[in-house]
């Protein structure tokens, strides 16, 4: 019975030795990760005799050059291929980033300096959570730096570890706070064509070079940040703009008078501009979408608005315009909310045969609503509320068959709801079942409140 505690005292060293020695682990490389960093090997396209210990017939984490392995738990943490002069002395010669790295699931170093490396980045590499630090320095990677860099929770600062040497085509980091100015090392591209660092906690002025460094973007888009300044927009550079959103900051100033002539979507809204719309904006013959609400915008709407041919929506609600409303303007989706325009329903929009939004709420509009609104026949919302609209409300409303939202509150309208409204099916709602509330609440009485018409009670049909 003496000898067993000399057996516990042996067993008790061994495991002490075992677990605490820098050399000897409790796992060996998992062969999934060892596949993955072999397969690499092969890609990379390396001289005789460089990274020769990578093999079948040896442990990754305990031979491998180059590797770096947690030896509690065998899987590779580091994997560091820096050439120590230039690629070729190293016979590191050329090679892509293989997406078998990203069967690395525990990699918390990525150094792939000064190799060689041609090609895109591997979206996968967003999936490696753990990974803290990645560099990619003095290569010949091309493409887009792809935007699942920013589940990485646990990389650096972007503008550290992400700078690249080589040039980029897009950038699209959305949502990836990285806070602070603009990254400098974006002074060193000069052929992006697709620019986005939207929802990024960015701060300060546009630098000048951003755009005129890359006379080929055709899409911008910061929005959502914390930029302010002047809005600075180098129309001749960027000429092949298509897309340009700059809308959710803090600009000031006014609104450029010349852009790219290209533009199809035109987004500056929500932002601290003043002064007039200016008439220049009537040149972007291509646009499709025109947004300048929320801001502080005074005047009136340039009459050239009705030259639009192929504008779906023009929203300029949330400012101080005033005037009227310009004959022959059409679009999809008209939004003057909250402004100062007034005179009468504008019956020019009577004719514009595509318009599905039209919302003129907040506004001083007066005189009746005319009949004729019965020949929306696209219209799915109409928002006429907080105005100075007199008299009944037109039975022909009911020829709007594809209305879901009316609004007709806090106005002098008088008399009594048409009945005939209760056959606008498209206000029905469904319900749990699958059956259809066909009217059995009348929907008006909330839309016709602080008038003086004469609402339904109670619940029951529309007649």
């Amino acid at each position: 019975m003496a000898v067993a505690p000399i057996h516990l005292a042996f067993i008790s060293a061994f495991l002490i030795i075992l677990f605490t020695s820098p050399c000897i682990g409790l796992f060996i490389c998992p062969s999934q990760e060892s596949q993955a960093l072999l397969f690499f090997k092969e890609v990379l396209k390396v001289s005789d005799g460089i990274l020769s210990s990578w093999d079948n017939r040896s442990d990754c984490c305990s031979t491998w050059e180059r590797i770096s392995c947690n030896y509690a738990t065998g899987h590779v943490e580091l994997v560091n291929l820096t050439a120590y002069t230039n690629h070729t002395e190293q016979g590191l010669q050329s090679g892509v980033i293989s997406s078998s790295l990203c069967s690395l699931p525990f990699l918390k170093y990525l150094i792939l300096k000064s190799i060689g490396l041609t090609g895109n980045i591997p979206s996968c590499l967003g999936n490696l959570s753990y990974l803290q630090v990645l560099v990619l320095k003095n290569n010949s990677l091309t493409g887009i730096v792809p935007p699942a860099i920013c589940l990485l929770t646990n990389l650096g600062h972007l503008d550290r570890k992400l700078a690249p040497s080589f040039q980029l085509a897009g950038l699209d980091l959305v949502s990836c706070s990285i806070g602070g100015r603009v990254p400098e090392w974006l002074f060193t591209q000069y052929s992006l064509q697709r620019l986005a660092l939207a929802d990024d906690n960015i701060v300060g002025e546009i630098p000048k070079w951003l755009m005129e460094n890359n006379p080929q973007l055709f899409l911008f888009n910061i929005s959502g940040n914390h930029f302010n300044g002047s809005l600075f927009v180098p129309s001749r550079s960027i000429r092949w703009m298509t897309v340009f959103d700059v809308s959710r900051n803090a600009f000031t100033g006014h609104v450029a008078s010349t852009w790219p002539p290209d533009l199809q979507l035109l987004m500056v809204n929500d932002n601290s501009l003043i002064g007039n719309i200016p008439p220049g904006l009537c040149n972007l013959i291509h646009l499709e979408k025109l947004d300048l609400s929320n801001n502080k915008l005074n005047g009136s709407m340039p009459s050239c608005f009705a030259n639009y041919k192929r504008i779906q929506v023009l929203n300029l609600g949330h400012n101080r315009l005033d005037g009227s409303i310009p004959q022959g303007v059409c679009s999809s989706s008209l939004n003057v909310r909250n402004n100062k325009l007034s005179g009468a329903f504008p019956m020019s929009i009577i004719n514009c045969k595509i318009l599905q939004v039209l919302d003129i709420g907040h506004n001083k509009f007066a005189g009746h609503i005319p009949w004729s609104v019965g020949n929306l026949s696209a219209l799915k919302v109409l928002m006429m509320n907080d105005n100075s609209f007199r008299g009944s409300i037109p039975s022909e409303i009911v020829q709007l068959k594809q209305l879901q939202i009316l609004d007709l509150s806090s106005n002098n309208i008088s008399g009594v709801i048409p009945h005939s409204l209760g056959s606008l099916k498209a206000m029905t709602l469904p319900r749990e079942d699958g059956h259809i509330l066909s009217s059995q609440l009348n929907p008006f009485q909330v839309i016709t409140k602080d008038n003086g018409v004469k609402s339904y009670s109670g619940i029951g049909p529309i007649e």
